[in-house]
């Protein structure tokens, strides 16, 4: 995420905090935008906090086609679906997003 770890410089929590959002946590990337968006113990950088709102909101899940190898016997190789449920984004992420570009125009 590009944050300073060194000691005084990053607020108490926040390693934890981008190792969750680097991790894919959506809460942990919405926590790290707003303290970006709004300078909580890191310096404002709203291009930063755009980008992880980005992946806070972001839908994930659905079908996903895996290629499956022929095993050597002489069985053709196949791509397989597999169903992975759907996980919505967070709105508060997306509602922060919005108003991120409609300020930016």
């Amino acid at each position: 995420m590009g944050i300073s770890l060194k000691p005084g410089v990053a607020a108490p929590g926040l390693r934890d905090l981008a190792q969750r959002a680097s991790g894919g946590n959506r809460q942990a990337q919405l926590e790290l935008g707003i303290r970006y968006e709004e300078g909580q113990g890191l310096p404002v950088d709203l291009e930063r906090a755009r980008k992880l709102y980005t992946m806070a909101a972001s839908d994930s899940g659905g079908t996903m086609w895996i290629y499956s190898p022929s095993p050597g016997g002489g069985s053709p190789a196949r791509v397989l679906p597999v169903d992975r449920p759907v996980v919505h984004g967070l709105d508060e992420a997306k509602r922060r997003l919005r108003g991120m570009i409609h300020e930016a125009r």
